[in-house]
């Protein structure tokens, strides 16, 4: 009986975890919202084909500019002002992250394509990269490709609207 209690409450918090690490956190300011993977699954997907440590990836998912509008982060129009200084923080399972200029997911600024993947060649991201890789497409060396992605933050690090005095 009690070896039983035991293995229901592993698998309840194994089950509990895998939960937890399907979720993404995404926020701007005092602004958070927690998204599951149907609601990630749900926003449209674009592909990027790319070569990361000589192997080909058609990677598949949202840009991260429509992650983003989730948290009031409109790129539909050029971005301008305050958002010029503003950065994404993207950070993974084990800690490890990575940082973007918010003008880097601006279509109106750059081409390429940056988007939060969630399969590769049509199937999904398998453990170790997923559920989540963030693909900037036209990195040369995949260094920001942060996988098991868990939390990106929209960093506002504009000080002034004012230049300094020389």
């Amino acid at each position: 009986m009690i070896v039983r209690a035991l293995v229901m409450g592993a698998m309840a918090a194994l089950m509990a975890g895998a939960a937890a690490a399907q979720t993404l956190t995404v926020s701007r300011g005092a602004r958070s919202e927690t998204l599951s993977a149907a609601q990630v699954q749900a926003l449209p997907h674009v592909r990027a084909q790319v070569t990361q440590h000589d192997q080909s990836h058609d990677f598949s998912g949202p840009t991260l500019a429509s992650v983003l509008a989730r948290v009031g982060v409109d790129v539909s129009k050029p971005l301008q002002g305050p958002n010029l200084a503003a950065a994404i923080r993207v950070t993974a399972a084990d800690g490890y992250q990575v940082v973007l200029a918010l003008s880097e997911i601006d279509p109106a600024t750059r081409k390429a394509v940056v988007l939060l993947a969630d399969s590769d060649g049509g199937k999904p991201l398998d453990a170790a990269n997923g559920p989540y890789r963030l693909v900037v497409s036209d990195d040369i060396r995949p260094a920001r490709s942060a996988r098991q992605v868990q939390r990106i933050e929209v960093l506002d690090l504009a000080t002034s609207s004012k230049r300094a005095a020389p």
